[in-house]
């Protein structure tokens, strides 16, 4: 069987219901076995007893029982059996106990879903989330200061000046670099074709981007 938190609202509801439902019907059948109880302790007082014969659920005719000591007892299935007044005593009794323990068990249920469902519901409650509800003026206000932007301080004179000679320093660095690469590059005429053969011999290997704009670079300065 299911955990009553874990079923919807709407389920939990419809399941309570059931259970009432049942209850009731226990209280009605054990209120009717004790009219019947209290008949069958009188009956057999009298030799005859004058009674309101049912012919349907709306008919009745006057008749009278003449053998007050016998009575005709369902057991199921539409099957009776013929027992005396002492004896049907005896048989509602051991129902009426069957009756009362579904009723007790009944109601500890009832109890333990009735408990289960206010836990549910005040769980929901703390859990809804709250909304946050302003004016358009107040909205507005809170955009406007959200809105604003900070402004970007100014650097100060040295912090200028070390940015600017770090610049200078990056392009001496670079000129000597590429004078280095220029004395490098002086190959003798043999030497040159000889690493053009290889060059051509060789299989061709894929080039960055960056290495080929370098790569002309070096030849528009070796031109010049």
């Amino acid at each position: 069987m299911l955990e009553m938190n874990a079923l919807p609202e709407i389920e939990r509801a419809r399941l309570l219901q059931r259970l009432r439902d049942r209850k009731n019907h226990l209280e009605e059948s054990l209120s009717s076995y004790d009219v019947v109880d209290k008949e069958l302790v009188e009956l057999p007082k009298t030799l005859k007893k004058d009674v309101m014969v049912p012919l349907g659920p709306l008919a009745f005719v006057p008749g009278t029982v003449r053998q007050t000591n016998e009575v005709m007892v369902l057991l199921g299935e539409n099957q009776f059996v013929l027992r005396s007044c002492f004896q049907a005593r005896e048989i509602i009794q051991r129902r009426r106990s069957k009756l009362n323990e579904e009723l007790k068990q009944m109601e500890a249920r009832i109890e333990t879903h009735e408990a289960v469902s206010e836990t549910v519901k005040e769980k929901s409650k703390a859990e809804e989330p709250i909304h946050i509800r302003e004016s358009l003026e107040e909205s507005a206000k809170t955009l406007s200061g959200a809105v604003e932007k900070e402004k970007f301080k100014p650097i100060s004179k040295e912090e200028h000046m070390k940015i600017m000679s770090r610049l200078d320093n990056l392009e001496k660095l670079e000129a000597l670099s590429e004078e280095g690469m220029k004395g490098r590059q002086k190959p003798t005429e043999q030497s040159s074709k000889d690493s053009e053969q290889q060059e051509s011999n060789a299989p061709k290997k894929k080039m960055s981007l960056f290495k080929q704009r370098r790569m002309q670079q070096r030849q528009s300065q070796q031109k010049d």
